[in-house]
C-alpha cells in the first residue's frame, strides 16, 4: 500500500497570484465600502474593485500614485453606476412598450 505523503502548509494555503495583497485593501473615502483599491502580486499597478448588480467589476488603474487611483476609482464608481441605472431604465422603457402593445 502507497504511503501518504505530507504536503508542507505553504502548499495548501497557496492563493492566486491576482489575489489582493492583505495590506493594501483601502477603502475610497466617502464611497461606498464595496468600492476598494488594491495592489496584487501579478502587477505593479493599484487596482479598483467594485461589487454593484451582482457583479464584481475590477479594472486596473494604471498607475504607481495612490492619489490618482483613487480619483481613478470615483469615476469607475460613477461610470458603473451610470451604465446600471441607464440600462435598467432602458428595460423599463421596453416593458413599458410591450405593455402598450398588449393593450392595443
Amino acid at each position: 500500500m502507497p504511503e501518504k505523503t505530507e504536503f508542507p502548509d505553504e502548499k495548501i494555503v497557496a492563493k492566486h497570484r491576482t489575489t489582493p495583497i492583505k495590506g493594501s485593501l483601502t477603502s475610497v473615502p466617502n464611497y461606498p465600502t464595496k468600492l476598494t483599491l488594491y495592489k496584487s502580486e501579478s502587477s505593479l499597478y493599484w487596482w479598483v474593485r467594485y461589487y454593484a448588480a451582482h457583479k464584481i467589476f475590477r479594472r486596473s488603474t494604471k498607475t504607481l500614485d495612490k492619489r490618482v487611483a483613487f480619483e481613478f476609482a470615483k469615476n469607475f464608481y460613477d461610470d458603473i453606476n451610470f451604465k446600471t441605472h441607464q440600462f435598467a431604465l432602458s428595460n423599463l422603457w421596453m416593458v413599458r412598450g410591450k405593455l402598450m402593445d398588449l393593450q392595443a
